[in-house]
């Protein structure tokens, strides 16, 4: 529920309506709450383009929690490789971080990710235009082995910009045991112009 209220944040749920709450879509959060949630995205920022707050996060942290202490933080190292990749600071440009994206399996290769992503991305342009700016810039950490993630990413213009290596905490099914698997993510990103018309 916090990060559902965060207001640097923009959340987008693709659930499966029951016939009750297709009928009344009105009844709001509870109505919300009361459906099945089969995908859920959220867009973070915007911030200005390389100010502090900057939406190069870290894979290793929360970023609503960085977004809520210290703003989005610049922590992220990049290869040679990529660097060549990187590209100028613009003025008039704001910057968001896609994050918490979830498909359920079920309606996997529906179409639901890409129009989670669509949402989100419009979202972007809609910000950019009430802040009469011009262009915005979107990263999404993905693991390297979501492969699916990463060609969907792709398909939609996002391009890899670098690499991280983060530990994340996990509880073993039958034990209950937390451990710290290491895992790699990629920092990919897209950069698009807005039209104010």
């Amino acid at each position: 529920m916090a990060r559902l209220s965060n207001p640097q944040a923009a959340h987008f749920i693709a659930s499966l309506a029951d016939s009750d709450s297709a009928e009344n879509p009105g009844n709001g959060l509870a109505a919300l709450l009361s459906t099945e949630w089969v995908g859920f995205v959220a867009l973070l920022g915007p911030v200005p383009f390389g100010g502090e707050g900057s939406a190069k996060v870290s894979a290793a942290h929360d970023p609503y929690s960085q977004m809520q202490v210290t703003g989005l933080s610049s922590n992220l190292e990049r290869t040679s490789a990529q660097a060549k990749i990187e590209r100028p600071a613009q003025s008039g440009m704001l910057e968001f971080h896609i994050g918490a994206v979830f498909v359920d399996p079920g309606v996997r290769k529906t179409g639901v990710g890409k129009a989670l992503i669509e949402a989100a991305l419009s979202e972007a342009e809609t910000q950019v235009r009430k802040q009469k700016a011009d262009t915005f810039e979107c990263t999404i950490h993905v693991d390297t082995y979501n492969h699916a993630a990463v060609k969907l990413y792709q398909k939609m213009g996002f391009v890899v910009v670098g690499e991280e290596t983060y530990a994340q905490q996990t509880v073993a099914p039958v034990s209950d045991v937390s451990r710290m698997i290491d895992r790699v993510a990629f920092l990919m990103e897209l950069r698009r112009a807005v039209s104010q018309t």
